[in-house]
């Protein structure tokens, strides 16, 4: 089996919003077709914001990767994500940084497309090509941050809670002090029954000796280089990291990953930005989230989360479901892992069409 054609389309993501930044929320969908008729789809995403944002994206695909790709097997992904890392390196080098976040963008969608196909090939979905772990359920989490404006707690917390969220994230964005108010805050508003995990949205990860809340820390959702996620597990300020796999390399990277946090006792919660990514990027996400190993305690702290979540709202899963054939499950408070070969899903051609963006 070879690969006949590879194809990228620029797509706006789970954003209602109109009034954004034109790169916001952009991503590019790789299709790669074979000679017997199988076909496989990827996505990648970064947070490009100069220089043609996702166009530059699209244009490595079509100049540099794609046709490379002619010709080769499909179902050797680990094999192809090695050669297009060193082609990018000596292609880019150390040129400006929006080339380097492109060519990881166009390696993700790429290597999430080639594991969708292998999956098809072995008829397995791709959580089964990636570990022994078996999980067939994902968890909604809601990504809160809760103000100790009364001593009532909001009504968005009940309605939250009514839905069947047992689970929130808190961003920290601002000052120790303000971040505790906010998780303080968040765990009066929600009550002791709720998970509480609190995520730091920045490029830089916490070190060992930075000042901790008592609930776990997650960190890794923005960030795209491999060495710095791996540098932010061995600082040993992270509890969870929150890999995106269309932003840092795939499920070729995901499995990279995983192989360095065990060695450093940290648990991988793979993430799916609430805005950024359509319907492929989160039929991978779930896939790749249904392989992860997981514990459930950290000595002297508050408990884990049960089990991986990824944070999404009914409404932007419906938004996603918009592009797909198979729609994604997401009833009872869950993700449904699905058991089709590969991802699980294919894109709506008709819904491509309105979609994407020239």
């Amino acid at each position: 089996m070879r690969i006949i054609s590879v194809n990228p389309y620029i797509v706006r993501g789970a954003t209602t919003s109109s009034e954004i930044h034109p790169n916001w929320g952009l991503s590019c969908l790789v299709r790669i077709e074979t000679e017997t008729g199988l076909v496989g789809w990827g996505e990648g995403s970064s947070l490009i914001s100069q220089d043609g944002g996702l166009a530059k994206v699209r244009e490595v695909v079509n100049t540099i990767f794609g046709p490379t790709l002619i010709g080769r097997d499909p179902t050797e992904p680990m094999v192809i994500w090695k050669e297009l890392q060193t082609l990018a390196a000596s292609t880019f080098g150390r040129d400006r940084m929006y080339l380097q976040k492109a060519s990881i963008a166009a390696i993700s969608a790429i290597d999430i497309a080639l594991w969708d196909i292998s999956g098809q090939a072995k008829e397995q979905p791709v959580h089964k090509l990636l570990s022994n772990v078996v999980r067939s359920k994902i968890k909604f989490s809601s990504d809160s941050a809760w103000r100790p404006a009364s001593s009532v707690p909001q009504p968005e917390a009940q309605s939250l809670l009514d839905l069947g969220f047992d689970t929130f994230e808190v961003s920290l964005l601002g000052s120790l002090e303000n971040n505790m108010q906010s998780a303080r805050a968040t765990r009066y508003a929600f009550g002791r029954q709720a998970n509480i995990v609190v995520r730091q949205s920045t490029s830089r990860a916490p070190a060992e000796n930075s000042p901790r809340l008592s609930v776990p820390m997650a960190w890794g959702d923005l960030e795209w280089k491999g060495k710095a996620l791996c540098d932010g597990m061995a600082g040993r300020g992270v509890d969870i990291l929150q890999p995106n796999i269309i932003f840092y390399g795939g499920f070729t990277a995901l499995l990279r990953i995983l192989t360095i946090a065990k060695s450093h006792d940290v648990l991988v919660m793979p993430s799916c930005h609430t805005r950024r990514g359509s319907g492929i990027a989160l039929a991978a996400t779930i896939q790749a989230s249904a392989a992860v190993p997981w514990k459930s305690m950290v000595d002297g702290q508050e408990p884990n989360p049960k089990e991986p979540m990824i944070s999404l709202s009914p409404d932007v899963l419906d938004i996603r479901n918009q592009f797909l054939v198979q729609n994604i499950d997401g009833s009872g408070g869950y993700l449904h892992v699905s058991e089709r070969p590969g991802l699980g899903t294919t894109v709506d051609a008709q819904a491509l069409s309105r979609m994407a963006i020239q």
